[in-house]
């Protein structure tokens, strides 16, 4: 998301303007009430332009709400109302249009059209905030508050949630087929519109489809997985998060101070839960493969089950959620658990632009910064029983007539979790990534500014050795 306010020390841009709480008279209050309607947004537009300092009252950006935005504050949310007045400067001051000051002082834009962009921006933000991002953030905090209480309750509880997220003056939703979002870039049309195209796919090669492994899938963009057997049931999902947003292509990258673990939340609150060491899962969990290998020896067939209770197993590793076991301290993780986190402890992005004639530093860009998460469901352990099905697995013979009712043998499905598709094997998914996705571009680490490839990343689980070391949280 894009925190930027837009250059207010920049020399081509407007000072900037400042809300703060007065201590006036209730006769000043009073006389700055008269005198707002000769000093409204217009005026305080006009002197900006001029670069001039404007030092705007609380009590006249109220009325500036009011009067002239038709905002009644009295009718919003108090925490909402209250902030009006500062989200009002806020816009003010991150208006993209003061980035194209140089058009104005040079004659190719009129004032007046200059101030209608101005006061549609700052309308529609204001909107915006009323009507978008307040009630989503409000339902996040809600959402948010519930877990948090769940979790102190629970002696399970492994890590807080997340504070909300900030608003974002420029950030930018798309939608539409997933091989589409791939090749987006923006351009601006010469007249001030800012219009979409898509440049040339980028095809998946014959190496690429011969030689990704059931690892690689696993920490793909979009591709889930789901384990399921009589006992254990688990499933992992990336969920990549994707702030997109158009931007000068001059302005700096916004900083996303993130936690390693996004979130932590429990399935099923009518159902037990209890911590299970890494020790003790890979213990348990190498046995069951063991076990599984002798009812698929075909490798083809035992190497997902391996990718898929490996890449789980690191998952819980990567996670770090230290717990005291039996006198040591080690990775836990909880049954009937859910937890996001940030795989690989990094941030990447994409920039891209498409310019006509000569390039400058106004162009329009479009940016995408991707920080890889992975959604682990631990649903369901039958612990007294697991050690039994493991006997079970190995005295199997193909072929045997078993009761269905009480024995099944562990499966593996895939999804896409942006198409809504599930698949039976990994061939079925690699053939829906090479016909609907194309391969995803490079990204740039937001540390070092090393470009990688996906195709390399998704080996390493988003991992890379990188100068820059992350702040700790």
């Amino acid at each position: 998301m894009d925190k930027q306010s837009s250059g207010a020390n920049s020399n081509e841009t407007a000072p900037s303007s400042a809300a703060g709480p007065s201590k006036d008279s209730a006769l000043e209050i009073k006389k700055k009430r008269k005198e707002s309607k000769n000093c409204g947004l217009k005026k305080c537009f006009s002197a900006l332009v001029d670069r001039k300092q404007v030092n705007l009252e609380l009590e006249v950006a109220r009325l500036m709400l009011r009067k002239e935005l038709n905002i009644d504050l009295t009718t919003l949310p108090s925490e909402l109302g209250e902030s009006m007045p500062y989200m009002l400067v806020h816009h003010i001051r991150s208006w993209p249009g003061w980035l194209q000051s140089y058009k104005y002082y040079s004659g190719e834009i009129q004032f007046k059209n200059w101030y209608e962009q101005f006061e549609t921006f700052i309308m529609n933000k204001l909107d915006e905030d009323i009507n978008t991002t307040y009630p989503a953030v409000r339902k996040e905090i809600e959402e948010e508050e519930v877990v948090e209480k769940s979790l102190k309750t629970d002696q399970g509880t492994q890590t807080e949630v997340l504070a909300p997220k900030d608003f974002a003056p420029f950030s930018l939703q798309v939608t539409g087929k997933a091989s589409m979002l791939n090749t987006l870039v923006f351009t601006d049309s010469g007249e001030g519109d800012v219009i979409m195209k898509q440049h040339k796919p980028l095809y998946w090669t014959k190496s690429q489809i011969s030689n990704i492994t059931a690892e690689q899938l696993l920490t793909w963009p979009h591709i889930g997985m789901h384990f399921v057997c009589p006992v254990l049931e688990f499933s992992r999902h990336n969920k990549h998060e994707y702030n997109r947003y158009v931007s000068i292509v001059s302005s700096s990258l916004p900083v996303l101070n993130i936690d390693r673990i996004q979130q932590m939340k429990i399935l099923d609150k009518n159902k037990e839960r209890f911590v299970l060491s890494l020790d003790h899962l890979t213990e348990m969990l190498s046995e069951l493969l063991k076990a599984i290998k002798i009812v698929y020896p075909d490798l083809k067939d035992w190497t997902p089950f391996l990718a898929g209770i490996n890449e789980f197993l690191k998952d819980v590793k990567e996670m770090d959620v230290i717990r005291r076991v039996r006198g040591k301290r080690q990775p836990t993780f909880a049954l009937n658990t859910c937890a996001l986190f940030n795989i690989g402890n990094g941030q990447y992005f994409r920039n891209k632009k498409l310019s006509k004639g000569q390039p400058t530093r106004y162009d329009i860009g479009y940016t995408e910064i991707i920080i890889p998460k992975i959604e682990l469901n631990f649903i369901s352990m039958d612990y007294e029983n697991i050690k039994k099905y493991i006997e079970s697995l190995k005295n199997f013979k193909s072929g045997t007539n078993l009761n269905p009712g009480t024995f099944s043998l562990p499966l593996i499905t895939y999804s896409c979790n942006y198409c809504k598709n599930d698949f039976q094997n990994i061939d079925q998914v690699v053939k829906h990534l090479v016909d609907e996705h194309y391969m995803d571009q490079d990204v740039l680490c937001m540390k070092c500014k090393k470009s990688f490839k996906i195709f390399e990343l998704t080996k390493t689980r988003w991992t890379h050795n990188c100068p820059k070391t992350a702040n700790p949280k």
